[in-house]
C-alpha cells in the first residue's frame, strides 16, 4: 500500500530535484512502474522543453531527437484534462496509407522501446504573479496490461494525491520565484544562471512583441539593425528561445517586458 502521510511528509523534506525524482521512483518501483518523466507543458513555443525523471538515456535520446513532443498525443491530452488518466484512454488517429501521423510513431517509438501503459498526472497552476504554469508526469509500465488495471484499480486515487503534492514542489525547483527572472535546468535538473535581460535587450524584445521589424527597432532606438540582431540573438540565448517571437513571448510571461 501506499503510505501518503510519510511520502508527503518527504516530499515536504526534499531540498533538490533529485531528491525528488529519487523519492519518486522509490513509491512507483514496488508499484510495478518501470520509470517516470516529468514534463514542462506550459510553454508550446520551447523549441525543447524541460523535462526529468528516471527513464533510460536511450528512450530520452529518442523522444529529444524525434522531437516527439509535438505530436505527442499525451502531451496535448494532459494540456486539456485535469484528472490523471491511462495512455489507453487517449483516442489515437487511425492508421491509413502514406506515413503516420506524428501522435502514432509517438506510441509506436515507446512500445518499441517496451513500454505498454501508462499513467499520465497533469498539473495545472499558477505562480505568484498568476501566470498559469503547466507540467505532466508520465509513469511508464512495462509489464502486461491486466496487471496495469489491477494496479490502478487499487491505488490510482493514491497515485494521484501523491503527485499533486510531488508535482507541486517539484515546479519550486523548475519555475523561479517571479522576482528572479527565468531559470533553465540543465539534464540533472540543476539551476543554471538566471536570466537577466540588459536594458538594451528588453527593448528590443519590448517593441518585437508589438509587431515592429528589426528596420522598424532600429528607427525607434536610433541603433542600426545589425546592433538589435544582436541584442535580440543575446536575449534568446538567455531566454532559451528558438525565435525572436519565442523569445518575446517567454519574457512577457516572465514580466521581463511590457507590452
Amino acid at each position: 500500500m501506499i503510505d501518503l502521510d510519510h511520502l508527503i511528509g518527504e516530499v515536504q523534506q526534499a531540498g533538490t530535484l533529485a531528491e525528488l525524482a529519487a523519492l519518486l521512483q522509490r513509491a512507483i518501483g514496488p508499484l510495478g512502474f518501470e520509470s517516470f518523466n516529468h514534463l514542462d507543458t506550459g510553454r508550446p513555443d520551447a523549441a525543447a522543453p524541460f523535462f526529468h525523471g528516471t527513464c533510460p538515456d536511450a528512450w530520452q535520446r529518442c523522444y529529444r531527437d524525434n522531437n516527439l513532443v509535438d505530436g505527442d498525443p499525451m502531451v496535448s491530452a494532459a494540456r486539456r484534462r485535469r484528472l490523471p488518466f491511462a495512455w489507453g484512454d487517449v483516442p489515437l488517429p487511425p492508421r491509413g496509407p502514406g506515413p503516420a501521423p506524428l501522435a502514432l510513431r509517438a506510441m509506436d517509438a515507446a512500445r518499441d522501446h517496451g513500454y505498454r501503459e501508462g499513467y499520465v498526472v497533469p498539473f495545472h497552476s499558477v505562480d505568484a504573479l498568476g501566470r498559469p504554469r503547466s507540467a505532466l508526469t508520465a509513469l511508464f509500465w512495462k509489464e502486461p496490461r491486466p496487471e496495469f488495471e489491477a494496479l490502478l484499480a487499487r491505488h490510482r486515487h493514491a497515485l494521484h494525491v501523491f503527485l499533486i503534492y510531488w508535482q507541486e514542489r517539484a515546479v519550486d525547483f523548475v519555475w523561479p520565484d517571479p522576482a528572479q527572472g527565468f531559470r533553465a535546468l540543465d539534464g540533472e535538473g540543476r539551476p543554471l544562471a538566471a536570466a537577466r535581460l540588459t536594458d538594451r535587450e528588453r527593448d528590443v524584445l519590448s517593441w518585437a512583441a508589438r509587431g515592429k521589424t528589426t528596420a522598424a527597432i532600429a528607427a525607434i532606438l536610433g541603433i542600426s539593425a545589425e546592433t538589435v540582431e544582436t541584442h535580440v540573438r543575446a536575449a534568446m540565448a538567455k531566454l532559451g528561445a528558438s525565435n525572436r517571437t519565442a523569445a518575446a513571448v517567454r519574457a512577457v510571461q516572465l514580466r521581463l517586458i511590457d507590452v
